[in-house]
């Protein structure tokens, strides 16, 4: 079943006497059965659309749906619950925690949860799925770059989320990395249904999209399906 996330009229500022709108009455409705991606320049609103896509902030005005529920209203810890069950979090820099192995990285996530299977076992499944099982024992110095970005993807998979939200994933990485990471994304959505939105620069990537978003000034400027 494909699922969505609609945000409707949301506006975003900062300031009080000089006003900032980092976004400005955008309405876009996002599918899990889609890969979309978006892009603009810097001071766009591209990041702070997806900290509201994901719950991190809130608008200033407007409303954000997860599949017909309203959230834009809940209390913070209730917000909290919707991020740790439906997304999954995939950054530049990895955030890999440098003393704790690949395996370790993964359960992370799962710690402070209470579930009906082997957390170390899930954990593997995971790193087996991208292709690293055998660096479960390794340390983020012992990986490349490509390695800690694929870790740093089964680490936002072990709850199994709804959505996967990348900021520009394969900005520390070269471009076959780069590609590698966005076909595994790709894989991703195919196999387990996951909804992929991404944040870029990378002008490769949006020939492979099935949808590019560009924002400009806080405003959508392009809304375009690929048909792929």
């Amino acid at each position: 079943m494909s699922r969505t996330i609609h945000i409707k009229d949301v506006t975003k500022s900062y300031g009080e006497e000089n006003i900032f709108y980092a976004l400005k009455n955008i309405t876009l409705s996002f599918k899990s059965d889609e890969i979309t991606l978006i892009t603009g320049p810097s001071g766009s609103g591209k990041s702070t659309l997806l900290n509201i896509i994901s719950t991190l902030e809130s608008p200033a005005s407007g409303d954000v749906f997860y599949d017909s529920k309203r959230i834009s209203h809940l209390k913070a810890d209730e917000l909290a619950n919707i991020r740790s069950q439906k997304i999954g979090f995939v950054f530049q820099q990895f955030h890999l925690l440098p003393n704790l192995t690949a395996m370790e990285n993964v359960i992370v996530p799962l710690l402070h949860r209470k579930v009906d299977f082997d957390k170390q076992k899930k954990a593997l499944e995971m790193l087996e799925s991208i292709g690293l099982a055998d660096k479960a024992q390794s340390f983020p110095s012992q990986l490349s770059g490509g390695q800690q970005q694929r870790v740093a993807i089964a680490r936002a998979l072990v709850t199994h989320p709804d959505w996967i939200l990348a900021d520009e994933p394969t900005g520390n990485l070269d471009s076959v990395n780069g590609q590698k990471i966005y076909e595994l994304l790709s894989n991703i959505k195919k196999d387990r249904g996951c909804g992929i939105i991404i944040i870029t620069h990378d002008p490769s990537l949006m020939e492979k999209a099935d949808r590019v978003i560009e924002l400009k000034d806080g405003m959508l400027r392009q809304d375009l399906l690929t048909g792929r």
